[in-house]
């Protein structure tokens, strides 16, 4: 017999071979990385926004310059792109966000409309890109752009292609591998300082593409992290499902095989052992044997159960009266109509049933009048209370026995599966009483928290690097700009540049929990605009300050950092004292007040992007991590309710099988002959076995048992093991082969085979007869 296939020592013992595996598939992106794939997208939209007015500036002076309008077609070529994507991945962000968590049941056209909103950006991001490099490369080759700085503006309008570098970081981010996306921005420098007009001459392109190149730096950098923690979460997050499932699956067969119990108990066992004590069949017979075949056909699927007390109160009035007809007194105080889950209300009414089964069975003797039994269903705010209860003789719950399935099984572990509780209070003469509880879960409010922390982000080796290239960047524009005598002093300009380096290792240092002191933080933000006031006003000319102001954009980043390091507060207090120092630096050297507005408005700019797509993707991740731990529990739910039903269904089967022939005949009325009662004895044992031996199901042992039992011999079979999934193939094969020879050789008298627990050393199986104890260690031999 098959209960569990699972557990079948007969399977243990055939060597399977190994399927050799397909050539497995590269991994399809997890739910982290595409909204963050969305994330950057949407990103790459908000910075062309942000630089459009940057754009509209440049395309206008070298149409000015040259009179050709047809440069105005660089405006939506370079714009619209980006737009159309940042568009679509909002749209896919949108639709996810308004989804449940969990929600498997989703009309089917949605995520197709986000599949193919992923499709729409991804391609028009990949065109963009074509379309941008191919345009550096020609102006690198042909005198495509005009030269317009001799246009007299408050503010140098900024290289077109260059000044769009800031979205380009995050187009590559967001379509390129990580590899090839790094490569891409620092080959492409070269051919943007080629596309400059001559008359710029070469100090000025260096150093605009190599500041521009910075922020294009450090901009792939936290959106490269990001993408690398998506990847990470969606590798731990499919390791939490696959075992989620895996534990939802165990303990679904755990809970199968005690509702088999349970099942073969409650309904098979009570008949089987009737059937041998009586001389004749008899009405009630009848009655058992049909409803017991009536149950068998219905038993793998679990039937409809009461959602409410109202409705369980008819159900259990409906149970007990079949059990134990109009004898049975049956009160209720209902005070609130609570929602009743399936399970419990199942477990509710079984247990109930159970407890008067047992009363019916044992409550009477004969020196005892008629019993009282009575049921009772309370339900109020805390929960559903069921109260089955007699003034029979009663017992001792402490001394029943494993063997008293009924009370373990059938109510207690019934209770404990199904998140109640039972409880028995009895003693001898002073009848029983079985209490049943099951409370309302507390209502409690959860916020979503994300699995993401930016904070770690400035530690890892990538960031470290980037952050060094970033510097020495800025030491090179550094060394151009006092080689082209930009300063009256260098001393302070020289402690500038080390206050923003050493801030910079202030950010980079390795801290516990990724945690930045308040205090540091604070330090950082006041070297950010310590940093500016020591530099800019060194500045030894008037007008745009150009590339000597360089420390701006470097302060500027360190802000950024503090974004990183979760420190926002003190990133923005560092950019109101940069915007400060660049304002006193203005008004105190006569400069236009527009210069104000000109440098501190990239700055902001920057740094609220920054922030937003900090929180943003801080936001997305507990969305993502909410919603799959939902579906994760769903998923696990279903596959294991799935297997609870496979194995329910295989159990019954297995069971109809070999009682459905006796039971029959008792149904339709068959005079009860010797050999039924022997069968009827030989099946109850077998049942029994295999409820407190299921090592041995569908073993040789089970065929040996039976043989000895007709022989007259008392065969008990224990298995306080399990599985025996532990053992090895020769352990389980010695534990089988000597079990089997035992039974065999018995003529007489007892036989009791144990396989004993797993902390019980050395010994393995214990096999006791009436002439010898032997015992097998965990290879099979004998100690």
């Amino acid at each position: 017999m098959i209960l569990f296939p699972q557990s079948s020592a007969a399977a243990r013992t055939q060597a399977v071979a190994p399927a050799t595996p397909p050539a497995a598939a590269p991994p399809a992106p997890g739910p982290y990385t595409r909204h963050m794939h969305r994330l950057i997208a949407v990103f790459a939209a908000i910075a062309t926004t942000v630089m459009s007015g940057f754009t509209t500036a440049s395309i206008r002076a070298m149409v000015q310059v040259s009179g050709q309008w047809a440069f105005w077609l660089l405006l939506p070529a370079l714009v619209l792109p980006a737009l159309v994507a940042g568009i679509a991945a909002a749209i896919g962000i949108l639709r996810f966000m308004r989804r449940k968590d969990g929600d498997e049941g989703m009309a089917p056209e949605r995520p197709r409309r986000i599949e193919a909103a992923d499709r729409i950006w991804r391609r028009t991001l990949l065109i963009h890109l074509t379309f941008y490099t191919t345009f550096v490369v020609l102006t690198a080759l042909l005198p495509i752009i005009p030269f317009y700085n001799q246009i007299q503006n408050p503010v140098p309008v900024p290289n077109l292609l260059v000044n769009y570098y800031f979205v380009i970081a995050a187009v590559v981010t967001a379509v390129l591998s990580p590899r090839v996306r790094f490569l891409y921005i620092v080959l492409l420098a070269p051919f943007l300082i080629a596309g400059y007009p001559a008359q710029d001459g070469l100090r000025l392109p260096v150093e605009e593409v190599m500041s521009y190149t910075a922020f294009a730096l450090a901009d792939m950098g936290l959106l490269t992290w990001l993408l690398r923690q998506a990847q990470a979460l969606d590798e731990a997050d499919a390791r939490r499902r696959a075992l989620l499932i895996r534990l939802r699956i165990d303990a679904s067969r755990t809970r199968a095989r005690r509702r088999t119990d349970n099942f073969i108990h409650d309904h098979i066992l009570s008949v089987l052992k009737v059937i041998p004590t009586e001389s004749t069949e008899t009405a009630q017979l009848r009655a058992g044997a049909r409803e017991a075949l009536a149950d068998l056909s219905t038993a793998a699927a679990e039937p409809d159960a009461p959602a409410r007390p109202s409705e369980l109160l008819t159900a259990l009035t409906r149970r007990l009266r079949a059990i134990g007809g109009d004898d049975v007194v049956i009160c209720d105080s209902i005070t609130q109509d609570l929602d009743l889950p399936p399970e419990a209300a199942r477990a509710l009414i079984d247990a109930a049933a159970e407890a008067l089964r047992n009363s019916l069975a044992h409550a009477a003797g004969p020196d005892r009048g008629p019993v009282t039994r009575t049921a009772s269903l309370r339900s109020d705010a805390d929960g559903v209370t069921i109260t089955v209860s007699d003034d029979g003789r009663g017992f001792d719950p402490e001394h029943t026995g494993t063997i008293r399935h009924g009370v373990s099984g059938s109510i207690i572990a019934r209770m404990r599966d199904a998140g109640g509780e039972a409880r028995i209070d009895s003693s001898p003469g002073a009848g029983t009483t079985v209490t049943l509880s099951w409370s309302a879960p507390t209502a409690t409010t959860t916020t979503g928290t994300s699995p993401l922390s930016l904070a770690s982000c400035l530690e890892t080796p990538e960031a470290q690097t980037i952050v060094v290239c970033i510097f020495i960047l800025y030491v090179l524009i550094t060394l151009l700009e006092v080689r082209a005598g930009s300063y009256r002093h260098l001393a302070p300009v020289i402690a500038g540049l080390l206050a923003i380096g050493l801030s910079a290792l202030a950010l980079l240092k390795r801290r516990p929990s990724y945690s930045l002191p308040a205090r540091t933080a604070a330090l950082v933000a006041a070297a950010a605009g310590g940093a500016d006031a020591l530099i800019i006003f060194q500045i030894d000319f008037a007008g745009w300050p150009s590339y000597t102001s360089w420390c701006i954009g470097a302060s500027s980043v360190l802000c950024c950092g503090l974004i990183v390091r979760e420190r926002p507060r003190q990133a923005w207090a560092g950019l109101l004292l940069i915007i400060t120092v660049i304002g006193v630096w203005t008004l105190a050297t006569g400069r236009n007040p527009i210069t104000i507005f000109a440098l501190g408005s990239g700055q902001f700019s920057t740094l609220l992007i920054w922030h937003s797509t900090a929180r943003i993707s801080i936001a997305i991740t507990a969305r993502t991590a909410a919603s799959e731990a939902a579906g994760a529990e769903i998923i696990a739910r279903r596959r294991a309710h799935q297997e609870s039903e496979a194995l329910m269904r295989q159990a019954m089967t297995s069971v109809r099988r070999r009682v459905g022939p006796l039971l029959t005949a008792i149904a339709e009325g068959a005079p009860i002959t010797a050999g039924m009662r022997t069968r009827a004895r030989m099946l109850e044992v077998e049942l029994r076995d295999e409820r407190r031996a299921p090592f041995f199901t569908d073993t040789r042992v089970i065929e040996s048992a039976r043989a000895a039992r007709t022989r007259g011999i008392d065969v008990i079979l224990l298995d306080d093991r399990g599985t025996g999934d532990d053992l090895t193939h020769e352990a389980q094969k010695a534990v089988i082969d000597r079990a089997s020879q035992a039974l065999d050789d018995a003529q007489a008298g007892q036989v009791v085979i144990r396989l004993l627990p797993p902390h019980q050393r050395p010994g393995l199986l214990s096999i006791v007869t009436d002439d010898d104890i032997l015992t097998l260690d965990e290879t099979g031999e004998l100690v």
